[in-house]
């Protein structure tokens, strides 16, 4: 169960102010805690309410949270018994309409039955999408009917177009989240309830970003600063292949082709095959690791040996290697895919075959490393840098 701990402080002059200490990453909650007026402390890695005075915590925090009063110590838990709150009589509203901003929020598991997420989850496998796409669509359907307060019979296509609206006005999500969020709704309702409210006029456009990425001797900084050495061969094969998380952690030993220097990704995104290169430095390391260790299936062993290590176990491992190394770049663990593509691309290396390595469907999603890539390494000299007549 994740809490968050508030710690209250009231200075000379009776202003209250509220430190949140973090351990992790909360995108949505960061977003709340800005919008009442925080901000962040980075050296302390914490979150500051400044003056404070009777805050709503309940809209900003949905979970369990402890209250913290000093100096009296004052210890108080909410959030651990949620009872859904009957709606105001005072307040009226025209049929389809979704519940006023001021209206107490009922669990949204009420709304979004067990009975439809099982239906929606036999749908999901009869197509055979991945376990990742199903947890994301029951958890946006469920949220969806939530935020409605309304089941899945009772929405509108005015609820539809409220709920994606809000993604990004209240928690500003992603072009990529919102797009997510409208496909997990038009499955549900076009495919299992058999009602087409969900429309495609409606999606938003997708944002054009660049992949962030590591420079080469930021990369070696990193390697150099993890000393564990089966966390230090996660991140030099997810860098020296090219791999995304879930295929890195997913890596089997009977994979690996230590003659040739391949390996196997099985079941990649679009439940594709694909071959990519292992590295002479990385196979060195993998070689002496599974010695040792004495691996004999999966390459990364989750707790239980008969489970590889979660996505999130690596994403963390990432984190504390680049606090470690000093690296201050907001980049994720996938950087050091983009990282790999980038660095090819600038030693010269053909883009198509980097377009195969990466098991990327379209050149056009491999163009983008073009835009990242060292203008010197590509031959394009800067105008200031050429001769004038």
């Amino acid at each position: 169960m994740d809490v968050v701990y508030l710690f209250y402080e009231t200075d000379q002059y009776a202003h209250t102010s509220m430190r949140i200490p973090f351990y992790g990453y909360d995108k949505p909650l960061f977003m709340r805690l800005v919008k009442n007026g925080g901000y962040w402390d980075a050296p302390r890695r914490q979150f500051i309410l400044p003056h404070l005075q009777n805050p709503a915590l309940n809209r900003i925090f949905t979970g369990v949270y402890v209250t913290v009063k000093e100096p009296s110590g004052l210890i108080s838990a909410h959030g651990f018994f949620e009872t859904p709150c009957p709606r105001k009589t005072a307040v009226s509203a025209a049929p389809g309409d979704t519940a006023p901003d001021n209206a107490p929020v009922t669990s949204k598991e009420n709304f979004f039955s067990e009975e439809w997420r099982k239906k929606l989850n036999e749908a999901l496998h009869l197509r055979k999408y991945s376990q990742k796409t199903r947890k994301m669509y029951l958890h946006y359907n469920t949220e969806f009917c939530g935020a409605a307060q309304k089941p899945p019979h009772a929405v509108t296509s005015g609820d539809v177009r409220r709920y994606i609206a809000s993604l990004d006005e209240k928690f500003e999500r992603s072009a990529a989240t919102m797009n997510l969020a409208i496909s997990a709704l038009k499955f549900f309702y076009n495919e299992v309830m058999h009602n087409s409210i969900v429309r495609e006029p409606s999606r938003p456009r997708q944002d054009k970003r660049l992949p962030l990425v590591l420079s080469k001797k930021e990369i070696q900084s990193l390697l150099s600063a993890e000393t564990n050495p089966k966390h230090k061969l996660l991140l030099m094969l997810c860098y020296s292949c090219g791999l995304r998380v879930s295929e890195a952690v997913a890596l089997k030993i009977e994979d690996i082709d230590f003659t040739r220097r391949t390996a196997l990704i099985r079941m990649g995104k679009g439940r594709k095959d694909r071959y990519t290169m292992l590295g002479e430095i990385a196979a060195e390391h993998l070689s002496r690791y599974r010695t040792f260790f004495h691996i004999d299936h999966w390459i990364f062993p989750g707790q239980n040996a008969d489970e590889h290590l979660s996505i999130r176990s690596a994403e963390r491992i990432f984190e504390q290697a680049l606090r470690s190394a000093g690296i201050e770049k907001k980049v994720s663990i996938h950087s050091l895919r983009h990282s790999f593509a980038t660095h090819l691309l600038e030693s010269g290396v053909d883009i198509r075959y980097i377009k195969d390595l990466l098991g990327h469907a379209s050149i056009r999603t491999t163009e983008r490393y073009t835009h990242v890539a060292r203008r010197s390494a590509l031959k394009i000299p800067s105008p200031l840098d050429m001769d004038t007549d």
